[in-house]
């Protein structure tokens, strides 16, 4: 068949959206009446969801460099004082696992109670809680807080109490069903294992002959999932030198939620306070002890000088002898000065040893290896924080950075510990030195030796005294400048709205969810019934 044309016209089996979607959109009233009823049945699904609350307070960190108790330049006193420092190590010490296992055991995160229904915390689904939004359905039951494993405890610890009247219980061990003894609600039941506290919401006490099973896990097992729900955030900069920290918790009871926020900030405040009270002590015990040596030397020189002043009259020294005295008084307070900046060293060290991340270095420290690596932890934290405001804790170049500033203070600890050996031995010197200079006083008159010994007594404590309590001074504004700065801005509130799932968003998804469903199953129908016209 010459001249005529014979191009196949075979159907592809290709996927044309367009003409897919053109049947579906002809039947729009079914779509429609397919859409709204999956969206209803997703809608309903997600209306059995446990709702989330978020509970938020906020603390004020301050950046407040201390004035050293050797001179006018900044000094780590501040920080080891349990002073604010800078809002990247306030944020680590919130978030430290410190703080999250303490506020686990206050409320009682690591604990689970089986038995009846109505002894339990209740937790509602969406559509129970937003009817009302009745938050006396979380205070039914009974629950716990106040637990505590014992440091050889590894595995969870599992009880079973039985009640008696008024609300007193008994406790046994559920593996081996030892009598552990008898408790009351609301008090604390301690055991060699462990220790809690079980206590009521409402009024009703169980009745007698109740049982119910107790399981406490050590408080390091929930400590992850504990850390998913908690949020640690520096809110925009308020001045050059501060930020507010907002802390924020979830979880499924409100109550807890707000409990979980409150017992971070209470134990902030309480670490960070202790830690001011325990270096104040130490720094007033070392001046202490330092000025009574000096005063006894003082008393002891000052009677002799007594003695032979009665006996023979004023004594006088001629100008060589003068000078002597002069030069032996100011070696010994080199001396003393080197104690003193060798104590606030050991500090130093100590503070990197237990895992610090902030300090400035005294500026009696001359070793430009520490200053370069002291400069290098100003900039690694600075870069750190600018990270920390824009992206999540996971994020690859923080996560860098944090491994490189623990590396750095690593380093820094073992660097200040050689520069603290080097320091000794300056110590050992000048002691040396105080020894073979006053070795060559002893041919002096005896009352002359009486005289130069009080001068230099008297003349040493006075500077002694100076110095020490300028570091006094100096610890106890510090120490105020710690229980003034730490302060909550905000106290975590009870929250009595969801922060998940909201309405409104669930609303969106079901519809979603509905058309996607209802397109799909409209595309399924018109593909089958085309496949079954083609046979």
């Amino acid at each position: 068949m010459t001249g005529q044309d014979t191009h196949n016209t075979t159907p592809t089996d290709g996927l044309d959206l367009t003409a897919m979607l053109e049947p579906v959109l002809e039947h729009k009233g079914r779509l429609a009446t397919r859409t709204a009823l999956w969206a209803a049945v997703i809608l309903l699904a997600g209306m059995h969801l446990t709702p989330m609350f978020t509970s938020t307070g906020s603390v004020y960190v301050e950046d407040k460099p201390a004035l050293s108790a050797m001179g006018a330049a900044p000094t780590n006193l501040s920080a080891m004082l349990g002073g604010t420092g800078d809002v990247l190590s306030q944020k680590d010490l919130l978030r430290s696992d410190r703080l999250s296992l303490a506020a686990i055991e206050a409320c009682g995160f690591n604990a689970r109670l089986s038995g009846p229904s109505r002894l339990r915390p209740q937790r509602p689904f969406f559509w129970q809680w937003r009817i009302g939004r009745d938050t006396g359905r979380y205070l039914r039951g009974l629950f716990v807080h106040q637990t505590t494993t014992a440091p050889h405890v590894y595995q969870k610890l599992t009880f079973d109490i039985e009640f008696a009247a008024d609300g007193k219980f008994t406790v046994a061990d559920h593996e081996s069903g030892q009598p552990l003894g008898e408790g009351e609600l609301a008090k604390p039941f301690v055991t060699p294992r462990g220790s809690f506290v079980l206590d009521h919401h409402d009024a009703n006490v169980p009745e007698a002959g109740t049982r119910l099973k107790l399981t406490i896990r050590p408080a390091g097992s929930v400590l992850e999932k504990f850390s998913k729900k908690l949020e640690v955030q520096a809110t925009s900069q308020l001045t050059s030198q501060s930020k507010v920290i907002r802390v924020s918790f979830s979880d499924r009871s409100p109550f807890l939620a707000q409990e979980a926020v409150t017992a971070l900030l209470e134990d902030y405040s309480a670490m960070k306070e202790h830690w001011a009270d325990e270096l104040s002590e130490k720094v007033g015990q070392f001046a202490t002890r330092q000025l009574d040596q000096m005063l006894a030397d003082v008393r002891q020189s000052q009677s002799k000088l007594a003695a032979y002043q009665t006996e023979s009259g004023v004594i006088a020294l001629d100008e060589q002898v003068r000078l002597q005295i002069q030069s032996l008084v100011q070696q010994e307070l080199a001396l003393r000065e080197q104690k003193l900046r060798l104590y606030e060293l050991e500090q130093l060290v100590e503070g990197l040893k237990s895992g610090q991340t902030e300090m400035t270095l005294p500026s009696f420290v001359e070793d430009p290896l520490l200053q370069s690596m002291g400069q290098r932890l100003t900039q690694v934290n600075a870069e750190a924080a600018a990270l920390r405001s824009q992206f999540r804790e996971d994020y690859p170049p923080l996560v860098a950075l944090q491994s490189a500033r623990k590396t750095l203070v690593g380093d820094m600890a073992a660097s200040m510990t050689n520069y603290l050996e080097r320091a000794n031995k300056r110590v050992t010197e000048l002691e040396a030195e105080i020894n073979q200079f006053r070795s060559g006083l002893t041919g002096m008159p005896e009352k002359a030796q009486a005289w130069m010994d009080y001068e230099r007594a008297a003349r040493i404590y006075e500077n002694l005294w100076a110095k020490t309590a300028e570091m006094r001074h100096q610890v106890v504004l510090s120490q105020a400048n710690t229980l003034m700065m730490t302060r909550s801005v905000d106290q975590p509130m009870l929250p009595l709205r969801e922060s998940f799932p909201r309405l409104s968003l669930l609303a969106a998804v079901s519809l979603l969810g509905g058309l996607v469903v209802a397109t799909g199953l409209e595309v399924r129908r018109h593909r089958r019934a085309r496949c079954a016209a083609g046979r």
